[in-house]
């Protein structure tokens, strides 16, 4: 109601006021609104937070457990609930260490406790948790304490990683090395590795070769120790090797011992890295024995062979003088089937034996009648079977002599025939020697282009086309198509 007290002044002010205090209002109210809004925002964006913190924790491959201060589980993620075959709800609030932790392990992990709780830090540690079904994983643990309300920590964090794989690589290497270890140490052979010119491991049986301790050894030029006749060789291979070239993977050379004798040892040397630089494994075993062995066998056999060839010599001159033969048919023999040898690629051992043996061959025939041996291919009856008889003869001869080579065998062996056909056995094909097969052809052709009583010697050509009508039948081929090498396209030529 008007108060006619009030001027008209009063009133202006009055309504100026009213109108001050609803825009006052209106903006409160605005503000209220805004607030609202923004506490709903807020609200809004923490739940979105809250809501990525937990998919990030569900997510992540990494083991994420909160434990109180008591030993309780505050909560555990996803990955870890899954490694241990428990849910959240069973987890929930039970004692960590006895339910997860290997009871072995737990004074550690309640040392780390204590440590996050008096000193406030942060933690790495290593250890064991068991799942519900016995499985047992190694972890590496990242602990902090977390503060909510005042200043002391309220609860531990952990964030684990799953070693597991990585501890068994780690023991399978520990155990890898153990035992390459033991076998360098305990080897028969010398190992040592060379880097510039120096060794620089040397294991046990190094020691025991050279007679100098392993500190001696590592501190001088391996190169001291070579026999100064070897030395270029072997440093020249060095060289070569660690630069990638390809050198001789075993040869054998000289050392000279601390008490300066001489040995005779084989090395294998393969290229490596050591301490990032190229460097030689070097296996070395000691030889001197064999080899000495080697020298007086080879002295042996000379000796052998020396007799041997003398012996061969005198039986071969009374072949010729009481055979059916022309001077000369024993060697000349003798140098074809070498030829023919060499031709097929056999070894210089093989060459030597069958030269030794086509000097004697026939050695058999002095037991057999002149008069049967110059019409032999007239022969029937005993005396075609004391004819066939004569290889096994000639066999029975020699079969005592010391050789190291097949000699009797070649001799009761070359008269055999590549079918089959021949005598005295009927063996056939490589079950007859290869050296008896080359003596067989090589026999043919001196025969053929030798002159007899009963006629006289064939042209070479001639000679060759028997032989290659009869390969395959009476003579193996591959030996025909080499002998006809040699006369055809490399001019062979019969001696004398």
């Amino acid at each position: 109601m008007h108060d006619p007290s009030k001027t008209y002044q009063d009133l202006i002010e009055e309504n100026s006021l009213l109108k001050r205090r609803i825009q006052y209002l209106e903006r409160s109210e605005g503000e209220r609104k805004r607030t609202e809004q923004a506490l709903i925002k807020s609200e809004a964006e923490i739940s979105r937070e809250q809501k990525f913190a937990q998919l990030l924790l569900d997510t992540s491959p990494a083991f994420i457990v909160a434990i109180g201060f008591d030993g309780k589980v505050m909560m555990m993620n996803q990955a870890l609930l899954k490694a241990l075959e428990y849910t959240t709800e069973e987890i929930r609030g039970t004692d960590y260490l006895t339910t997860f932790v290997p009871e072995e392990e737990r004074g550690m992990l309640t040392g780390v406790f204590r440590e996050i709780i008096r000193e406030e830090k942060k933690t790495v540690n290593e250890n064991q948790i068991r799942s519900k079904s016995g499985r047992t994983y190694f972890v590496q643990w990242y602990g902090q304490g977390v503060m909510f309300d005042g200043e002391a920590p309220n609860f531990f964090v952990g964030v684990g990683i799953d070693i597991s794989e990585r501890k068994k690589a780690e023991e399978a290497l520990k155990d890898s090395e153990e035992k390459y270890r033991s076998l360098i140490e305990n080897a028969n052979e010398a190992i040592f590795v060379a880097l510039d010119g120096k060794l620089v491991f040397v294991n046990p049986m190094t020691v025991t070769i050279m007679g100098y301790s392993g500190e001696e050894l590592v501190s001088r030029s391996f190169t001291e120790f070579i026999h100064q006749d070897d030395r270029d060789m072997v440093i020249d291979r060095h060289v070569r090797r660690t630069k990638g070239e390809k050198t001789p993977n075993f040869y054998s050379f000289r050392l000279i011992t601390k008490e300066g004798v001489i040995k005779w040892v084989e090395l294998n040397s393969v290229l490596i890295n050591w301490l990032g630089k190229p460097a030689t494994l070097n296996f070395v075993n000691d030889i001197t024995k064999r080899k000495q062995a080697e020298v007086a066998l080879q002295e042996s056999h000379t000796r052998l062979e020396r007799n041997l060839k003398g012996a061969i010599d005198v039986i071969s001159e009374t072949i010729e003088v009481k055979g059916p033969y022309a001077p000369g048919h024993h060697q000349h023999v003798s140098a074809l089937t070498s030829a023919i040898a060499r031709e097929l690629g056999l070894t210089n051992f093989q060459v030597q034996g069958i030269e030794l043996a086509a000097a004697v061959y026939d050695i058999g025939l002095i037991t057999i009648p002149i008069e049967f041996l110059q019409n032999s291919e007239k022969l029937d009856g005993i005396k075609l079977t004391l004819y066939q008889g004569y290889p096994q003869t000639g066999h029975d001869a020699v079969k005592k002599i010391e050789s190291p080579w097949p000699i009797a065998e070649i001799i009761l062996q070359h008269r055999e025939c590549f079918d089959g056909s021949g005598f005295p056995k009927g063996i056939k094909g490589e079950a007859i020697l290869i050296e008896a097969r080359i003596i067989a052809v090589a026999d043919a052709i001196e025969d053929l282009t030798s002159n007899k009583i009963s006629r006289p010697g064939m042209r070479i050509d001639e000679a060759l086309g028997i032989i290659e009508n009869n390969s395959g039948t009476k003579y193996d081929p591959q030996v025909v198509t080499a002998c006809l090498r040699l006369f055809k396209e490399k001019g062979y030529k019969m001696e004398g």
